[in-house]
This record gives structure tokens, C-alpha cells and sequence, in this order.
């Protein structure tokens, strides 16, 4: 018990450090998301905003520390309102209507498996941090274990999104194939960088390389 508490202790210090050494930009990048969500959200129709404005809360509701404590203190379920914040997010904001089909169920099931997979590797990094109370996929069954279901995760996402597509694309696999190696090789020990930088970045690459699929006939393959 002493050593896991010396190990919370060090690893808190760490992000502290991380933190204050990346003070200011940090707080650029939040002022510039927060003008840009704020202008974005005059383009939106009240139904976008209202379901963002849900999405809002249950964020609120999940970092909040109230006396009953708060929605990832549930035991379990932790990863599982990030992958649903982030999927309907993402499903909110691209969706050009609000009457769903059978692709826009596939897409929010990609979406959601997707972020469950990238996310994953965060809870690992948490392990020695993480109270033992929130039952997370680590705690439950062990790193080696969670690597390897978010690796298959990233398979199951690849897959749905070819069916998608209604094509198989070897440029998207060799990206994803990228992502599936980052989860497998997520360790507790390794730096902040590769998390809140390089994990954290494989949602916008994930975007940016079906954009350049879509649109650029050179990756179209």
C-alpha cells in the first residue's frame, strides 16, 4: 500500500509538472477552442445545440466532485462516458440531419468503438493512479490484457468503417494499422507526451486521413 501511494504521489507530481512547465499553452489553446466552439455554435440549429448542451452537462456531471461524488466515480464506467461524449460529439457536429439512418447508426457505432479503443491507453497510463473504486479495463483485467483489446477495437472500428465506404482502403489501413501499434504499445510508464500529445492526436489524424481519402484522388487507395 505504501509503494502504490508513493507511486500516485510521483505520477501526480509528474502531471503537475508537465502542467505548470505548459502553463501558457495550455491556456492559449483553451481560449482559442473556447472562441471557436462559441462562433461555431451560431452556425448550429437548436436541436444541435440542444443535444450539445446535454453533452455539456454530462460532462459537468462527470468531473464535478459533489458529496455523492461524481459519474466516473461509478464503478466501470468511466472510459465508457468518454467514448460517449466524444462519439455523439463527433456524430452532433457532422450530422446534416436529425432523421438517422442505418449508415448514421454505423457511423455513431464507429465513432463510439473508435474512442473506446484510443481511450483505452489512458486508463493504463492511470493505473497507479486511478482510485481502485472506478473498476476501470485495466484494473478489471490487467494491461497486457487491455492493449490487446484496444488493439482488436481499432480492427473492429477499421472494419466498420469500410463498410462504410463500401471499400477496403490500403492507405486507411496503414493509418490505422499506426493507431492499433500505438494502443498495443501503451505502458503505465511512458511519457505524458505520448498520451495527451501523440493518442490524443490520433482523432484529428483519424479525420484528416478519410478527408484526404475522400478528396484527394493520390490517397485514394
Amino acid at each position: 500500500m505504501h509503494k502504490m501511494g508513493y507511486q500516485k504521489l510521483n505520477l501526480e507530481n509528474a502531471r503537475h509538472r508537465w502542467i505548470n512547465s505548459n502553463e501558457k499553452s495550455i491556456r492559449i489553446l483553451i481560449i482559442f477552442s473556447g472562441l471557436t466552439v462559441g462562433s461555431l455554435t451560431l452556425l448550429f440549429s437548436f436541436d444541435r445545440i440542444l443535444m450539445l448542451g446535454g453533452l455539456g452537462v454530462i460532462s459537468f456531471l462527470y468531473s464535478y466532485q459533489s458529496k455523492l461524488g461524481n459519474l466516473r466515480s461509478i464503478p466501470g464506467t468511466k472510459i465508457f462516458w468518454i467514448a460517449f461524449v466524444w462519439s455523439v460529439t463527433i456524430f452532433a457536429l457532422t450530422l446534416d440531419h436529425f432523421h438517422v439512418n442505418r449508415e448514421d447508426w454505423l457511423l455513431l457505432l464507429y465513432n463510439f468503438i473508435f474512442i473506446l479503443a484510443i481511450t483505452i491507453p489512458f486508463d493504463i497510463r492511470d493505473i497507479d493512479y486511478d482510485e481502485e473504486d472506478y473498476k476501470t479495463i485495466p484494473q478489471l483485467i490487467g494491461v497486457k490484457a487491455s492493449r490487446i483489446l484496444s488493439f482488436v477495437l481499432i480492427g473492429v472500428a477499421f472494419v466498420i468503417l469500410s463498410l462504410l465506404l463500401q471499400d477496403y482502403s490500403i492507405f486507411l489501413s496503414l493509418i490505422y494499422g499506426i493507431f492499433a501499434l500505438l494502443c498495443l504499445f501503451s505502458t503505465p510508464s511512458r511519457k505524458e507526451l505520448y498520451y495527451s500529445g501523440i493518442m490524443d492526436f490520433t482523432i484529428s489524424i483519424s479525420a484528416i486521413s478519410l478527408y484526404m481519402y475522400l478528396h484527394i484522388s493520390f490517397f485514394h487507395f
